[in-house]
């Protein structure tokens, strides 16, 4: 397979194995990806799965109740559009791949005209219903084609690692901002201390739905044909206290079998923590 990236015809070196799947790095550039590649109607079917935010599903999606997590998600988003406020004051904000909109929802009470791209027909609805008629079933590819130069923000988080072409993913942001617009993508940092800590058990790995780990150099090298870029940080999120321990577990298991289940107490069951997750913000300026 080519790089996707860097256009190198070398073979990937192999980082982790999850049978089928292999997660291999170009020599040449660092981006890492999932070998081999779902099909299309592997990822349709992934996405259209009525679990895919219910907390059902085993290997992919959400394995909390994706509903439960609104609260946390909100507060998360006034961070991020903390970020933004500066340099777009107002305007039109498109989202892609909103979930059930707590970002759109908290945009819209800070004076941004919404609207939201997001594949899941549940989520979408749970949207809708939420935001109006601000929200399509349909890729930002699509959507760029269609309404070039209509907004002046566009936000993602955790959607391009998701999408099987990041080059045409970014050539179509581009195509939707305006001059001068910005986009705020929030992807897994495979570079960060969590993920080097973590090894195979990195939680951004994602099988089969994460086809790409970027970290701030091959994100840099991706945007930069249609995008200047402005800022590179860690992405901190709030996360329930249960969700949090629940993934320490599985990170040190089997030794986080023994760790007391403290959290399922009243008193911290409802508590909400503030965390770095291995994740980085990339702000960026179309050119």
């Amino acid at each position: 397979m080519i790089c996707p990236l860097c256009e190198a015809k070398d073979p990937p070196q192999p980082l982790h194995r999850f049978p089928p799947y292999t997660v291999a790095r170009c020599p040449r550039c660092g981006l890492a990806r999932l070998e081999p590649q779902p099909s299309a109607a592997e990822l349709k079917s992934l996405y259209d799965s009525p679990h895919y935010y219910g907390g059902a599903a085993a290997s992919a999606g959400y394995r909390e109740d994706y509903a439960s997590l609104q609260r946390c998600l909100r507060r998360s988003a006034a961070r991020d559009l903390e970020l933004l406020a500066p340099r777009v004051h107002g305007g039109d904000l498109l989202e892609v791949g909103c979930g059930y909109g707590a970002f759109l929802e908290l945009a819209r009470e800070r004076g941004y005209r919404v609207r939201g791209l997001e594949l899941s027909a549940a989520a979408a609805a749970r949207a809708a219903a939420k935001l109006g008629a601000a929200v399509l079933r349909t890729t930002l590819e699509a959507y760029a084609a269609a309404h070039p130069d209509c907004a002046d923000a566009i936000y993602c988080s955790h959607v391009i690692e998701h999408v099987p072409d990041p080059r045409a993913f970014v050539a179509a942001a581009a195509r939707a901002l305006r001059p001068g617009g910005f986009l705020l993508c929030i992807t897994p940092n495979r570079r960060s201390l969590l993920a080097r800590l973590s090894g195979r058990r990195w939680v951004s790995y994602k099988i089969p739905e994460h086809l790409f780990f970027f970290d701030p150099s091959t994100i840099g090298r991706l945007l930069a044909a249609d995008f200047e870029l402005a800022e590179v940080d860690p992405a901190w999120h709030y996360y329930p206290v249960p969700m949090v321990a629940d993934r320490l577990r599985r990170l040190l298991d089997p030794l986080g079998r023994i760790v007391p289940r403290l959290e399922q107490r009243p008193s911290l069951a409802r508590r909400m923590v503030r965390i770095q997750d291995g994740s980085m913000r990339v702000l960026a300026r179309r050119r």
